[in-house]
């Protein structure tokens, strides 16, 4: 039920934001966004897989079928529809935000109007939202967006109005399970949603081992191919690498999946063309192992708020620096000064 589920919310994510490639405004979002969808679909499945098995134990085989009915017409059915609706609505806000906080927009447009909602039948509670005004960086943004209710098709626009006075009207709460701004929270469906809610204590671990193969599909099956190519790799320039740049290939790839948490190597890998590097060190091989490098190199890598470790092979078969894998953290012993022989090692 996974693949089922977690297609129709990626394809309502693309719809949204179509094609987005490294180094765009959209591009961390996006994937936050999908990683969540897919964290969405795979507990929604342990949920639905739960309930499928308590009734199985119905001795009754008229009443069993009828459960098993009940709960697939309804998890398959509005349930579903009303989970994509919202999931696109989210993704929909989340873009828009991220557009019109550029900071050419904000200058232009420093504030934004809640917009009637285009449903027949309205949530009420914004009716109090509707055409007031308020600027991009009140805290009231952080609780309140478009699609923070199931259902809502209200809408905003940047404007350069004033602001309204907005003292005195009712402020609902978001839904449960569509909390927080998803442009800054990257998620469409916050902690709070029942199917989270419903985890048990290994549901987490579950959850992260059914999403893996959609996770490195998406690396080892359309990113990889399409950006690194099978005989002479990708070549990364910076002035900060030791000798100037750095060599991923395919190899590269596999080895960074067999060291690293897979969640970050999808947000990571599409990235390392464009990410800033610093370097941080230098250390000998183990004894023994990796005959093919004279020794590895480190360069610290930010993005976003995060930072992660480029361990790179100074490489005696390519002549070069070739990455080996991605770290979250450093080895506890490097040389920090700079690594020996390095002008052996060229572009």
């Amino acid at each position: 039920m996974f693949a089922e589920y977690n297609a129709r919310f990626q394809k309502r994510l693309q719809g949204v934001f179509g094609r987005v490639d490294a180094g765009s405004r959209y591009f961390d979002a996006y994937q936050r966004l999908s990683l969540n969808a897919a964290s969405f679909a795979a507990a929604k499945a342990l949920m639905v897989e739960r309930l499928l098995n308590q009734a199985r134990q119905e001795a009754n085989p008229v009443k069993r079928d009828m459960l098993t009915k009940n709960i697939l017409s309804a998890y398959n059915g509005r349930y579903l529809q009303n989970e994509e609706h919202a999931l696109q609505a989210r993704a929909r806000s989340a873009k828009q935000w991220l557009a019109m906080n550029d900071p050419a927009n904000r200058r232009l447009f420093p504030n934004l109007q809640w917009i009637k909602s285009r449903s027949v039948t309205p949530y009420e509670p914004h009716r109090a939202f509707w055409g007031r005004i308020w600027a991009k960086d009140d805290p009231f943004w952080d609780a309140h967006q478009p699609g923070d209710h199931w259902g809502c098709r209200c809408d905003w626009q940047e404007t350069s109005d004033p602001v309204t006075d907005n003292a005195i009207i009712y402020k609902p709460s978001a839904a449960k399970g569509l909390q927080g701004n998803p442009a800054k929270t990257g998620k469409a469906f916050s902690e709070d949603a029942s199917y989270f809610q419903a985890l048990d204590a290994g549901g987490n671990w579950r959850v992260h081992t059914i999403i893996t193969p959609f996770l490195r599909d998406i690396i080892l099956k359309e990113w990889t191919p399409a950006n690194v190519p099978a005989n002479k790799g990708l070549s990364v320039e910076n002035s900060n690498f030791a000798s100037g740049s750095i060599l991923i290939n395919r190899n590269s790839i596999r080895s960074s999946f067999a060291h690293t948490n897979d969640d970050m190597l999808r947000v990571l890998l599409p990235a390392l063309s464009k990410a800033q590097y610093r370097y941080r060190g230098w250390s000998p091989t183990d004894e023994g192992k990796h005959l093919d490098a004279d020794y590895f190199i480190y360069y610290e890598i930010t993005l976003g708020n995060k930072t992660y470790y480029a361990n790179v092979k100074a490489s005696n078969n390519y002549n070069r620096e070739v990455l080996y894998c991605i770290l979250d953290r450093l080895p506890d012993k490097i040389n920090k000064n700079q690594p020996p022989n390095i002008s052996n090692y060229k572009k």
